[in-house]
Parts: structure tokens; C-alpha cells; sequence
């Protein structure tokens, strides 16, 4: 990730000026998201991956993965009455169209699209109560049980951000998105991303 930082700000000293102006694209962005889900919520740091294409004059089609929440899955052992209630690890497969209006400084975009989610977790639950979600694990933890959960779904996608032209064919990516999906999954984020325009 630092390694990731300092390419970035390598390449915000390169001028302001040069304009990108190529059909394909990768983006790579890191952020913060906060998951909520299965009611409960998490905050974790967030990354996407992406590859774009420009299909007309004012539209892009993005194609990737991103990474929402990231926690390593506590064994039964490690699970105490004093643990965060929700560990989730959770990432999707995702397509968007992202409507476009470039100016002097970079390109102002629009994101909607769908996400196929791929959801892990283990959450507390008051004893003596049935999981929503996934399996009951047992024995229970003094006044608690543990649901257990591995479940895909879909997602929709809606975001705003801002691409500053910093070089011939790199620009910085500000970006801001909302998440909403199966079983009450909601993901607010919002990430600073490089993109390469081949």
C-alpha cells in the first residue's frame, strides 16, 4: 500500500496540462468503505481494480474487482463475548457505464452498474436465537451464538468522481459510491485511484 502511495504522488508532480486521450485504460484505487450488512456494519479499507473502455464519445464501460472489507475470519476458539460482532470479509465481481464531461482539468464522471457479491462472515448473536443468515454454530459463548455466513448476491452501483489530468496518459481518480444489495448489503466508500490510459 505505501508502495502504491508514493506511485501516486510520484506522479501528481508531473504536469497538470497534458491531456490522456487513449480508448483503453486500468484503474487501481484504494479508499475506505463502510459495510453494512446482515444488520450489522464494519469499517474497513477498500480497493478496486478495473479495466475501461470508452464506447462513445461520452461514455466509458468499466469492468473489475473490488475489495469492501477485508478481516480475517476469527476461528470459534478466538470468539469471545468482548469480539466485534460482525467479521466479514466481502468483495464483487463488477460492470459499470460511467457517463462523462471532460473540461481543462480532467473529465467529471457518473458511475451505474451491478456488482455480483461474494460475502463471508461470522457474526454474534444474542443466545437462544436463530441466524437470519448462514448456520448457528455451536456451543454457544456465554450469552451468545455465532451465525456463520457464505453468500453471494447482486448489487447495484451508483457513484460520482472526478479524473485530473496529470500526465500524457495518467490521471488521478477521486471517486465517491453507493452500494446497495441482497440482504440488506449497503456500502457507502470513497477512493483516490490512478489511471493509465494505454
Amino acid at each position: 500500500m505505501k508502495k502504491l502511495m508514493a506511485l501516486v504522488v510520484c506522479v501528481c508532480t508531473v504536469t497538470f496540462t497534458a491531456q490522456a486521450t487513449e480508448d483503453l485504460y486500468s484503474i487501481v484505487s484504494v479508499g475506505y468503505a463502510r459495510t453494512e450488512f446482515n444488520n450489522d456494519s464494519t469499517n474497513d479499507l477498500s480497493y478496486k481494480l478495473g479495466i475501461g473502455w470508452q464506447v462513445d464519445r461520452q461514455w466509458y464501460l468499466e469492468v473489475g474487482m473490488q475489495k469492501f472489507a477485508d478481516e480475517n475470519l476469527p476461528d470459534l476458539a478466538a470468539i469471545n463475548s468482548q469480539s466485534d460482532s460482525l467479521n466479514i470479509d466481502a468483495s464483487a465481481l463488477f460492470v459499470a457505464a460511467l457517463g462523462k464531461a471532460s473540461g481543462n482539468m480532467g473529465e467529471l464522471f457518473y458511475r451505474i452498474g451491478v456488482l455480483k457479491t461474494d460475502i463471508k462472515g461470522r457474526q454474534l448473536i444474542a443466545a437462544n436465537t436463530n441466524c437470519s443468515i448462514g448456520t448457528t454454530l455451536v456451543p454457544p459463548i456465554a450469552d451468545y451464538s455465532v451465525c456463520d455466513y457464505d453468500k453471494g448476491g447482486i448489487a447495484g452501483v451508483i457513484g460520482l468522481g472526478f479524473d485530473f489530468f496529470i500526465g500524457v496518459k495518467s490521471m488521478l481518480r477521486a471517486e465517491i459510491e453507493y452500494i446497495k444489495g441482497q440482504n440488506d448489503l449497503v456500502v457507502s466508500a470513497a477512493y483516490l485511484g490512478f489511471r493509465y490510459n494505454f
